[in-house]
């Protein structure tokens, strides 16, 4: 590796230290804050919020129109000029945001969803379309500056805020209320620094005007909103389809299971998150990208591979412990989805390496067949199988989405995508999945996870799964830490010799 090389490397790490410690705090929190309520609430009344949860998230996705991704890929070479491109999508996302609220109004009152409950909804679904939806514009000028501790930080904010703000509504009684102040409260007071923090890194935004300009941002970002449209219909419709066709009770069962498989994807996406910026910004000197993706998917195939067999092998438990009993016939929907990471943690680098070399409309095409198998399959699967068929069909539209990518990546970007094939990663997770299914009924859902990892890692070792170049980077981050740690050990010893 270059001089320039481990500097870019080190940095998009620390990145990728920073989301993902945010990550794991949100991922601790979120996940009880979901059972909480779900478990205060009911199928019933979070079948409610599962769907006003998806309705925003739909709305949220149009009111961006694919900006989030735009700057990331447009400021990212060009970071002179962050004020102009933070007051001219500053305008269009408050307008978008505006009416996006607006529709929301309109359609609960259609959907029927009247009474208190309504304003329920519609406070949760504010809090996503307008607040949450400008912290994403200001999170994406933090991603093409490279400066992802401000995000991280105010992420952090907004999860503390909506989990302690949520909870005491919950079990003050104040049931769907509760969980909508706590949202709203949250995600506003997340944008409000949000914005601060970037007016004193980059200045005032330049709140102008400009029509040739937005005009060119609206366009560029068109392909990027159909993407984000179609990745909600990939994830979310399931959810609607069977709370339109088996009720709110069934929808809160299946979005249960979704929401944990959900929540690994967030873990390609994080390290993406710090890869993209990269990616762009040294687009014309893209020669290594190839060789920089093989290695993420081959590393986020290690994370994703035991977590994909473990929660098949303990599906029923995992939904048990999460949600209580009366969620346990999701369970066959869980295990069923458990294999959706193993194709998630693959095209999810691959696509972002499309978009950030302009072949976006090839990430928008497979996106959008994948996203017609998933509405067609569901539709007739739900009706069959009920709850199993909605998992069935988003487990299709995964395999079909891989499938789409890895050919896209071969044509246009002349990737070998066989190298992309973790055989050594894969069979060391299966033996040791092989090893404990026989065993999962003597073993409670800790002692197995347990036992899978004490296998798991001396198998990887075994199969040599990592080479040189993976071990000069392992101890190059530990090397990093140990220079931490040791900074952090002087200020506390200086610390415990000043006298006051």
């Amino acid at each position: 590796m270059t001089h320039g090389n481990r500097s870019d490397i080190r940095r998009i790490l620390r990145n990728i230290g920073y989301i993902f410690g945010c990550g794991v705090f949100r991922a601790l929190l979120t996940p009880i804050f979901l059972v909480i309520i779900a478990r205060r609430l009911g199928a019933e009344d979070f079948g409610s919020y599962s769907f006003a949860i998806s309705l925003a998230s739909i709305l949220l996705v149009l009111g961006d129109m694919g900006l989030s991704k735009l700057v990331v890929r447009e400021l990212a070479p060009r970071r002179h000029q962050a004020s102009r491109y933070l007051g001219g999508l500053l305008v269009l996302r408050m307008a978008t945001g505006l009416l996006g609220s607006l529709m929301l109004y309109i359609f609960i009152h259609w959907a029927g969803k009247k009474g208190d409950s309504s304003w329920a909804l519609l406070l949760i679904g504010v809090s996503l379309v307008l607040s949450t939806g400008l912290r994403r514009l200001f999170d994406a000028v933090f991603q093409a500056l490279e400066e992802m501790k401000y995000q991280a930080m105010v992420d952090m904010i907004d999860v503390f805020l909506t989990f302690g703000l949520g909870l005491a509504g919950v079990c003050s009684g104040w049931g769907l209320h509760g969980v909508a102040l706590a949202m709203f409260s949250g995600s506003t007071v997340a944008s409000t620094i949000d914005f601060l923090v970037l007016v004193r890194k980059v200045g005032m935004p330049h709140l102008r005007w400009d029509r040739k300009f937005l005009s060119s941002l609206v366009t560029g970002a068109l392909p990027f909103a159909g993407m984000g449209l179609i990745t909600f219909l990939f994830g979310y419709m399931d959810t609607v389809i069977l709370s339109l066709f088996l009720g709110d009770g069934q929808a809160g069962v299946f979005s249960g299971a979704y929401r944990v498989v959900w929540g690994m994807a967030l873990i390609p996406a994080t390290v993406m998150t710090a890869v993209f910026p990269y990616l762009s910004r040294t687009r014309e000197k893209g020669d290594d990208h190839g060789q920089l993706i093989r290695r993420v998917v081959k590393y986020l195939s290690v994370l994703s591979l035991p977590f994909c067999i473990l929660l098949l092998i303990y599906s029923r438990e995992v939904m048990v412990l999460l949600y209580g009993a009366e969620y346990s016939t999701g369970a066959p929907a869980l295990a069923i989805m458990a294999a959706s990471p193993v194709f998630s943690f693959v095209y999810i680098p691959l696509a972002d390496l499309l978009n950030a070399h302009y072949r976006h409309r090839r990430s928008l095409l497979a996106l959008g067949l994948a996203a017609l198998v998933n509405v067609g399959v569901c539709l007739i699967m739900v009706r069959i199988m009920g709850t199993p068929g909605a998992a069935l069909a988003a487990l299709v539209s995964e395999m079909v989405l891989l499938a789409a990518i890895l050919f896209f990546s071969k044509k246009e970007m002349n990737l070998n995508v066989r190298s992309l094939a973790c055989w050594r990663v894969a069979l060391s997770a299966l033996a040791v999945g092989a090893i404990l299914f026989p065993l999962r009924g003597l073993m409670s859902l800790p002692a197995g996870v347990g036992l899978y990892f004490l296998l798991y890692f001396p198998a990887l070792r075994l199969l040599r799964v990592f080479d040189g170049w993976d071990v000069e980077l392992f101890l190059s981050i530990l090397q990093g830490a140990a220079v931490r740690v040791r900074w952090i050990a002087r200020l506390v010893a200086l610390g415990q010799r000043s006298p006051f």
